[in-house]
């Protein structure tokens, strides 16, 4: 799939593989769980962190910036106040990220156009952004953190950032929150309520009214910036994105790297999404622990721990 354009890419690329190589990815299968050993592990190795949210939350400490760097050495910064800074701030990866993250080290050319439809603190856009991509559009409605966003991808004559959602029309609407974090903010309000019921956390977020638009309209206005990769992770909201660039995806066939939920979550918030993927003649690759892709048959929820990202690309 890839092709690099020069041998200095080709080692470009391996540096940074081998620099995530020493990144503890392995973050859920070490920390999380429902067992009582994975619990008091989780509270005692982020135990600080977990202090500081939660001091930060209840107003008991003034909320401040955190930096830390990426793998690859660049700063990084969010409000401790945020639920993903937990975790963030531990410098370690989910298995799903590691392996998203080694497939688009291995795989983004500096002829893509990659598109981060939520961006959040801009990860992904920030790695985009050191392997070179000609174009970068982000998308995050969050003003709070789309301000970390900016200060994150700074100012590049190739990189967009949207405040805005992308979804099936152009409205505003409400964009839910609650105390587990940024990382979990949804358009969808089915999406949260199962965080509200499933994490039981102080909640003292309001939520915000963001404008959404669709990816067709955005492509329509931008017409030398058409996607070459989509990364989706939209909490719920994909299928409304999918929705809203039936246009984009149908005559540029972009690669798109989309998350998905585990077991009934999958059934509930990821399957119409899927579904409509399929009806474009899209297919479904899971991505290996070393970033290379293999087809899947069949997309079975239940084989997915917590959450997965899933490459779909386009047959026939």
């Amino acid at each position: 799939m890839t092709q690099f354009k020069s041998e200095s890419d080709y080692f470009k690329n391996k540096a940074m593989l081998e620099s995530l190589s020493q990144v503890p990815w392995n973050l859920y299968e070490v920390f999380f769980g429902a067992n009582w050993k994975k619990r008091i592990k989780r509270w005692l190795y982020f135990f600080p962190n977990y202090c500081r949210f939660y001091l930060t939350m209840l107003h008991l400490i003034p909320e401040r910036d955190l930096i830390f760097k990426t793998f690859w050495g660049r700063k990084f910064s969010f409000g401790s106040g945020d639920g993903g800074t937990i975790f963030l701030g531990s410098n370690r990866m989910f298995n799903a990220e590691a392996r998203l993250t080694m497939f688009l080290i291995k795989h983004l050319k500096e002829t893509d156009v990659f598109y981060d439809a939520g961006a959040s603190y801009g990860f992904y856009t920030m790695l985009a952004q050191e392997l070179r991509a000609a174009q970068i559009h982000a998308f995050e409605p969050d003003r709070k953190v789309f301000m970390y966003l900016q200060k994150n991808a700074g100012s590049s004559h190739n990189v967009y950032l949207n405040n805005v959602a992308l979804a099936e029309c152009v409205r505003e609407t409400i964009l839910f929150k609650n105390g587990t974090g940024s990382f979990v903010n949804s358009i969808i309000p089915e999406v949260s309520s199962y965080y509200k019921k499933s994490v039981k956390v102080v909640d003292t977020q309001e939520n915000e009214v963001v404008q959404t638009i669709t990816l067709d309209q955005y492509v329509s206005a931008h017409p030398n910036s058409i996607p070459t990769i989509l990364k989706l992770d939209v909490e719920g909201a994909e299928s409304l994105v999918i929705s809203g660039g039936l246009q984009v995806l149908n005559q540029f066939h972009p690669c798109i790297a989309m998350e998905i939920w585990e077991g009934e979550q999958g059934k509930n918030f990821s399957q119409k999404a899927v579904s409509l993927l399929e009806k474009l003649s899209y297919k479904p690759y899971r991505i290996t622990e070393i970033g290379n892709i293999e087809l899947v048959n069949s997309l079975d929820f239940h084989y997915v721990n917590l959450f997965d990202n899933i490459i779909f690309l386009p047959h026939g």
